[in-house]
Order: C-alpha cells, then sequence, then structure tokens
C-alpha cells in the first residue's frame, strides 16, 4: 500500500515537472522580452529540479538530491542577474526628459510660428 502511495505521488510530481519544462520551453519560444525569456529558463529548471526531488524521494536516495541542488544553484545565477538588471533598469521617462536646451525649436513646440 504504501509503495502504491509513494507511486502515485511519484507520478503527480512528475507531471507537475513535465507541465514546468513544457510552460518553461513556450515561454523561451514565444517570448520576445529578454525578461521574459530568463523567467520561462527559471520555470523549466524549476520543473527539472523538481522531477529530480521526486526521483530522489521515490528512490530514497541521496544522489538526486545533489543533482537538485546542482539545478537550485543554475537556478539562483539567472535569478539573481534578473534582480541586478532589473534594479540597474533606467526608468523609461529618464530618456525622454532631456534638458530644454538640447531641444531643438520643433520638439519644443514651436512650429512655424503665426
Amino acid at each position: 500500500m504504501i509503495l502504491l502511495q509513494a507511486t502515485a505521488v511519484l507520478h503527480q510530481n512528475l507531471m507537475i515537472g513535465i507541465i514546468l519544462i513544457a510552460v518553461g520551453y513556450l515561454g523561451m519560444l514565444l517570448q520576445r522580452h529578454r525578461l521574459a525569456t530568463v523567467f520561462s529558463l527559471l520555470i523549466w529548471l524549476q520543473g527539472a529540479g523538481l522531477m529530480l526531488a521526486a526521483f530522489a524521494e521515490y528512490q530514497g536516495s541521496r544522489a538526486q538530491t545533489v543533482f537538485f541542488l546542482f539545478v537550485l544553484f543554475l537556478v539562483m545565477l539567472p535569478a539573481a542577474a534578473l534582480a541586478v538588471l532589473s534594479l540597474r533598469r533606467k526608468s523609461p521617462d529618464a530618456e525622454t526628459d532631456a534638458p530644454a536646451e538640447t531641444k531643438s525649436p520643433v520638439e519644443r513646440g514651436a512650429g512655424s510660428g503665426g
């Protein structure tokens, strides 16, 4: 009975892992924005890590746990890079607000006069 429950939990975790990998893969294919692509990669790696953890739990070994920690480390690197990029990103208003001296008369709104 316990083996059947463990198999059911393994199948549930594998299905969730497969769904996460599929969503991450589709996100990487369909997204054009860099940050969305990185998030899709993170979802993909989380699915792989979940599958490794599910196999480790099912087999009762710690070998897959080491691989899961490796995958978790791989997920943390892009997440940290994404956090740094989002903090360093300029606001869109900063580019459009140029000093009035550098704007041409057309940009300031001084049309043809009259």
